[in-house]
């Protein structure tokens, strides 16, 4: 039978968290595993006999039966098998202010069991929580990786169970974020919190957008210019959250040391309780739906290429949808020379959008990087398809701006070939 798998030491026993993990598996229809660790030479505490004595006593009242796995030899090693021994679903340690093991074994079992895993900082609200005496103030650090959707299913998986209060946050480094939208360059006179108020207004219709918005859940951003498990941290704090949970890639060896663990740093730094997810632990689609195409941004520079590459925008929206015709311009250029631009972007002639429906908008970019001012927008805009012209490399070699543009683009391509160049391959 699946279970909740509590890491027990012999020279630390939490009653709060044994209680807590008891109550929690009766509320997840699951058996209650005790794993006892070796005490690595560690004394026992006095009080320790007493409070595991009351711990269980507590846990047979809730009518709730225990199965011991000891643990033999290494701890690491022999607390894996016993999660696969006993088909632990959920790994639960309780912070032990007074040993350095923790951060090991827990730093383990995330890089390597597709097990959550639970660090118990305050049992009290899981406990109130899983007896339905209180709702779960829940707060999912996420990205838009798999292993965050693997996340937000097991938080649904709770949910289903009793309520839970849940909020999504993502936490953005801002620089990268600025690069992304292409507001490195200047567009129009916006403040920095203009445009970090744009910024967020992107990312909430993408976190929408990746979560499907589940009712009655909220969604928060944050921008920092530091670590991001320091800006999560400080949320859950300001929040009171009861629970965070974050994902993890389960990165290994050279990966992980550049990239650094977000998991590892929540796991450190937040001081309420923590769950971490691995993507294994929840069975999460790596492909996700097709999305029908309804906006669609076009870059035109005017040429005959560029008017077949506007066409061929609007022929992939039959049945209607927006079409936004973008000019980049040399940031120099006068505004009135601007305003021309956008007029002969409105003035552009296109049957076939005229027949299906299909709304045209105008956007004129000021930029010395085509290829960063067009994919900025495109995320900006959160269009379905990016429709840019390809004329051929220059003399020198040099790739077009559709060559950068496909390098850079987050989202699908269409590249329009100019057919006058016979024998020409791409």
């Amino acid at each position: 039978m699946p279970s909740i798998l509590v890491a027990v030491e012999p020279a630390f026993v939490s009653v709060g968290t044994l209680t807590a993990s008891a109550a929690l598996a009766q509320a997840l229809g699951l058996s209650l595993v005790l794993a006892r660790l070796p005490s690595e030479g560690r004394s026992d505490r006095p009080d320790v006999p007493d409070d595991l004595e009351s711990a269980l006593r507590a846990v047979q009242e809730l009518g709730v039966q225990i199965q011991w796995c000891p643990v033999q030899g290494d701890a690491e090693t022999g607390l894996t098998d016993c999660v696969q021994e006993h088909q632990a679903r959920l790994v639960v340690f309780a912070e032990d202010p007074q040993s350095t093991r923790l951060e090991g074994l827990t730093g383990a079992i995330i890089r390597n069991l597709s097990t959550a895993l639970l660090l118990v900082r305050d049992p009290d609200p899981l406990r109130r929580w899983a007896q339905g005496e209180a709702t779960l103030k829940t707060m999912l650090a996420m990205d838009f990786s798999a292993c965050s959707q693997a996340a937000l299913s097991w938080v649904q998986g709770l949910n289903a169970r009793l309520p839970v209060d849940l909020e999504l946050l993502h936490v953005s480094w801002l620089p990268g974020q600025r690069r992304r939208l292409g507001m490195l360059n200047p567009r129009e006179p916006h403040s920095e919190e203009a445009e970090e108020a744009e910024i967020r207004q992107v990312l909430l219709r993408e976190m929408g957008e990746f979560s499907g918005m589940p009712p009655g859940v909220r969604c928060s951003v944050g921008l920092s210019l530091g670590r991001t498990a320091d800006a999560i941290a400080f949320a859950a704090a300001e929040r009171e959250s009861d629970l965070v949970v974050v994902g993890t890639r389960q990165r290994q060896g050279l990966s992980r040391l550049w990239h650094g663990s977000v998991a590892g740093g929540v796991l450190a730094e937040v001081r309420s309780n923590v769950a971490v997810m691995p993507l294994a632990s929840e069975s999460v689609p790596q492909v996700g739906p097709l999305r029908l195409v309804r906006s669609i941004l076009a870059a035109t520079d005017f040429s005959e290429n560029g008017d077949r590459t506007v066409q061929a925008a609007c022929a992939l929206l039959p049945d209607g949808g927006t079409v936004h015709l973008v000019h980049v311009v040399d940031p120099h250029l006068p505004e009135t020379a601007q305003a021309q631009i956008r007029s002969r972007l409105a003035a552009l002639e296109i049957p076939t959008a005229r027949a299906a429906g299909v709304r045209l908008e105008v956007e004129v970019l000021s930029s010395r990087t085509p290829a960063e001012a067009i994919c900025g927008l495109a995320e900006r805009l959160g269009v379905d398809v990016v429709c840019v012209g390809y004329r051929g490399r220059t003399a020198l070699g040099w790739g077009s701006v559709s060559d950068a543009v496909l390098k850079r683009s987050e989202r699908p391509v269409l590249v329009v070939k100019n057919p006058s160049r016979p024998g020409s391959s791409r």
